[in-house]
């Protein structure tokens, strides 16, 4: 049990303080390093009072969240994360970077063990803060580079990731949602807390290569995509704060540089090694 910890997502310090003793959360715990200087806070406060947005300008209702404009900032309130006494989490993310999660009372237990947290994070906010986007992908790094497999739920980006993994001795960095960001000139693509059911997240990055997006089919081929297919092909995955102007513009710079400098292909395939094999003459081409 702690009052604090620091960690490292995509190169980012972050550092976390409580009011309270809480185990460090599982998917948390593979990123943790030594004290260093933070780039973003995040400062967990139980309180009988969590802000519920009240007398401020309200911006948007995402599903199960209210969003609230303030001065420095967003609130959001969680509303399926309500006590038995009615009230709600609510996190205020902070232009700076000093943020605060605000945790009921009277449901404190639910976060202080065993707690998934990095819902609480507003981790689109945090990385677009630093230039970085968050995609719906599988992060594989192979010898040949980073491959990204993205694409709706059921799509097969986790199958692709499998079999690159069982066939070619490569590691899957991520199984859900890969961070993106552009460091010294090339786009590398880092591991994240936020992995969906896979249960695959590991600190670590690779350059990215080439970014496919799986469609089951008969046949194994890949078709390469020019950068405006790319991006309407992207969009759909990315986590948006439509509400935001200024994170909108950021996450619109980097689609755009990113479907520019990447290469990317439709991957039409099979779940045997046949797509392994068309994804890597695609790769032969570039």
């Amino acid at each position: 049990m702690v009052n604090g910890f620091d960690l490292k997502i995509a190169d980012i310090p972050i550092r976390f303080t409580a009011s309270f003793e809480m185990e460090i959360p599982p998917e948390l715990r593979a990123f943790l390093t030594p004290p260093q200087t933070p780039e973003e806070r995040y400062e967990l406060v139980a309180t009988a009072c969590p802000p519920d947005g009240r007398g401020l300008p309200r911006c948007a209702d995402p599903q199960g969240l209210s969003i609230f404009r303030m001065p420095d900032g967003w609130l959001r309130v969680f509303h399926a994360l309500r006590a038995p006494d009615g009230t709600e989490t609510a996190a205020h993310y902070r232009d700076d970077g000093r943020n605060t999660v605000y945790l009921p009372a009277a449901d404190l237990a639910r976060y202080t063990h065993r707690c998934t947290f990095a819902p609480l994070l507003g981790g689109e906010a945090l990385f677009a803060r630093h230039g970085a986007m968050i995609l719906h992908s599988s992060l594989v790094r192979t010898t040949r580079g980073g491959l990204l497999f993205s694409g709706v739920s059921g799509a097969g980006k986790s199958t692709q990731a499998a079999l690159w993994e069982r066939f070619r001795d490569a590691e899957v960095l991520n199984g859900d949602r890969s961070v993106i960001r552009r460091r010294d000139g090339r786009f590398l693509a880092y591991g994240s807390p936020f992995c969906g059911s896979s249960g695959i997240y590991r600190p670590e990055s690779a350059p990215v290569r080439a970014l496919f997006f799986p469609q089951k089919a008969q046949d194994c081929a890949c078709t390469r995509l020019t950068p405006m297919q790319t991006v309407r092909m992207l969009y759909p995955g990315l986590t948006l704060n439509s509400w935001d102007a200024a994170f909108m513009a950021v996450i619109t710079e980097q689609l755009t540089a990113f479907a520019q400098e990447v290469p990317a292909f439709v991957l039409r395939c099979r779940p045997d090694e046949a797509a392994v094999e068309a994804a890597e003459r695609a790769l032969d081409t570039l």
